[in-house]
């Protein structure tokens, strides 16, 4: 018997739908519905692209596409879009006294490297942020604001499985400078 593999000219794509849910005995509540689509091998030096949102009382847009130098490369390049919009309460003692609305759009091009020991990424960051008054706090004007900085993530991760670790160790440093 002779069995010859042949690879497909695609990579899988992988497709995630969830729920999330919260609620507390002060009858505050938070709903969502949160997807992510992956697709990979999009060319010949493996091209990789990912888009996830999520949708409730924050909301999440983000685009990525993630791009190695060449096929089997641990460099890679990494352009990224992201929009959100989160509510964030004012509290005065134990009072909430108001909402804010935080909306947040960010431009992203950077690059690293990922090994077997985890993976070391740079990124030169443009965003723009507004905050604005929702509920209460009438009188505060919105304010719009514009950053720019460097994004520096390192990640070390020697978990024996992603989900469900049973042995190993990981660590996550994210830092930002404007």
């Amino acid at each position: 018997l002779w069995v010859d593999p042949q690879e497909k000219p695609w990579g899988p794509d992988y497709l995630q739908v969830g729920f999330a849910g919260s609620a507390d005995s002060r009858s505050n509540a938070d709903f969502a519905v949160k997807a992510a689509l992956r697709r990979t091998w999009l060319n010949a030096s493996g091209g990789e692209w990912q888009v996830m949102g999520s949708f409730g009382q924050s909301q999440q847009f983000e685009t990525r596409w993630i791009q190695p130098l060449w096929s089997g490369s641990s460099w890679y390049l990494e352009p990224r879009w992201s929009l959100s919009k989160q509510p964030k309460q004012v509290f005065i003692g134990n009072r909430s006294v108001g909402e804010f609305s935080i909306s947040r759009a960010e431009l992203e091009l950077g690059a690293g490297l990922q090994d077997a020991l985890g993976e070391l990424h740079l990124g030169l960051v443009k965003a723009k942020v507004k905050t604005s008054p929702q509920i209460g706090l009438s009188g505060v004007p919105p304010i719009e604001s514009r950053l720019n900085g460097l994004r520096l993530r390192g990640v070390y991760d020697q978990l024996d499985e992603l989900d469900f670790p049973r042995s190993g160790s990981a660590a996550r440093l994210e830092s930002f400078w404007a």
